[in-house]
């Protein structure tokens, strides 16, 4: 009878101590999500992660391969918990063509660099990196 009353007595105290740790180490969800991605309803989100105009009905067992997707929450909209989902009408602010064109520019030197095969005493083949200029015809 003691051992039952004790049980009950340390099992009170360790909810009462939950409840108020609980209440201290509250996570609250981070507000807004990354580029390209906006807080709404897991119901906008669909199976690829990108936000539908409409709601989504996506059976139980279709779930599993839904896109992982951030949690969030959007004060301004009164979301309480959503989800962040790709934005299918965003547009990239970065001209996509300045880095390219930065990344495919040629050496201003006059030369190009080419890879030639080269044989070792073990027949094994590497590659040795040689300048060529480009006026020379071979």
């Amino acid at each position: 009878m003691k051992v039952e009353r004790l049980s009950a007595v340390i099992l009170v105290i360790f909810c009462v101590a939950v409840a108020s740790v609980r209440g201290i180490f509250e996570i609250r969800l981070p507000v807004g999500c990354p580029a390209a991605m906006n807080c709404t309803d897991i119901r906008f989100c669909g199976l690829d992660g990108f936000i539908s105009k409409t709601p989504v009905d996506i059976p139980p067992e279709r779930e599993l391969y839904r896109m992982p997707l951030s949690d969030c929450r959007d004060p301004l909209i009164n979301l309480e918990q959503g989800k962040c989902c790709r934005d299918p009408d965003y547009v990239d602010p970065w001209p996509s063509s300045t880095f390219r064109s930065i990344v495919t520019q040629r050496p201003k030197t006059g030369e190009d660099i080419i890879s030639v095969p080269r044989v070792k005493r073990d027949c094994t083949y590497t590659t040795q990196r040689k300048y060529i200029v480009r006026d020379l015809k071979l």
